[in-house]
């Protein structure tokens, strides 16, 4: 066993974008192929520590990555297993989904109708820091499949989730506090150290917000502003559901998330979960919908063979894959 260490100054990194992560995502691409030819399972431990440290100390924590007990880390990629291949889907493109449902949401369903614009933002750029992360897939050897956004290590999972919601604040301040709650509400009961700094940067962001927009204190539009994280709530689940589910999938054994509806109840739905329903291998039906028409999306994806991960790893045998479109048709029941 032996310690990778790599220390970058500050004028360093400022100058250079995304330093630290592209030499992390160097090791990580090793550590991935040591555990893919490893012969036994016995042997996939990784036989370095990695990380990268800033000198400044102030700032180390910060910046500073690293593999433990055979731990890795990868990207966040929407993974679905099949026999002989993986359904692997981008989150920005699941995002992007997301946003051209919100869009169709009926006038006369979407309070505050006149903050649309940001709202749709919001949803459809809410994945944005997994871009440069998801073109670069990474093996999970105690899992032995790709890692996905179930699975990612919490660390770097919360500098891309800040990554992306900095990314999002430069577009629209208002999207940003959508995008900052949204992924607060995932973490905020999370004992992990990463998460509670994540979370408490965040928490310092939505109050100065809060303040700048002039909603803190203002009831009715702290009000409006749920309502808007509950479309991209649902939204983004609905999203999901045609990512993690097998096309024309049984009620009964669709993915435990959204077996029981979806967990973001509205008035127009008698505040009752609503139902999403595989009526084909191409067709969604709602049971109440809140769209005001019917909807078709292209989903990309990519049906990545297992064979060819062995033969030539996870990262050739993913660039090395056409992707497919699959076309989805949402509508009411």
């Amino acid at each position: 066993m032996f310690t990778v260490i790599i220390t970058l100054g500050n004028e360093y990194i400022k100058k250079t974008k995304n330093t630290a992560l592209s030499l992390y995502s160097f090791f990580l691409q090793l550590a991935s192929f040591y555990c893919q030819v490893s012969p036994s399972s016995s042997d996939k431990k990784l036989p370095f520590l990695f990380s990268i440290e800033n000198q400044d100390l102030n700032n180390r924590g910060l910046l500073m990555m690293k593999e433990e007990k055979g731990e890795r880390s990868g990207v966040s990629l929407i993974i679905r297993e099949q026999a002989d291949r993986f359904i692997m889907i981008k989150q920005h493109d699941h995002a992007i989904i997301s946003g051209h449902l919100a869009q169709s949401w009926k006038s006369e369903f979407f309070e505050g109708v006149n903050l649309k614009n940001e709202v749709v933002l919001a949803i459809n750029e809410h994945d944005r820091g997994w871009i440069e992360a998801d073109s670069q897939p990474i093996w999970n050897c105690e899992q032995d499949q790709p890692y996905s956004f179930t699975n990612y290590p919490i660390e770097q999972k919360t500098a891309i989730y800040k990554q992306g919601i900095d990314e999002v604040e430069r577009m629209s301040k208002y999207a940003s506090l959508l995008c900052s709650l949204h992924y607060v509400s995932f973490l905020q009961n999370d004992t992990h150290l990463s998460a509670k700094q994540f979370v408490a940067v965040e928490r310092n962001r939505l109050q100065n917000l809060f303040k700048v927009l002039g909603i803190k204190g203002n009831r009715e539009l702290e009000n409006l502003f749920m309502y808007h994280l509950k479309i991209l709530k649902f939204c983004d689940n609905l999203s999901l559901y045609v990512c993690l589910n097998e096309p024309g999938v049984k009620k009964a054994n669709e993915h435990s998330f959204f077996r029981y509806g979806f967990p973001e109840t509205f008035s127009f739905a008698n505040n009752q979960p609503i139902q999403a329903y595989w009526t084909g291998r191409e067709n969604v039906s709602l049971s109440v919908s809140p769209f005001s028409q019917v909807i078709q999306v292209n989903l990309p994806y990519k049906e990545v063979k297992k064979e060819d991960i062995m033969l030539n790893g996870i990262m050739k045998a993913y660039l090395d894959t056409s992707e497919n479109i699959k076309t989805i048709t949402f509508s009411s029941l």
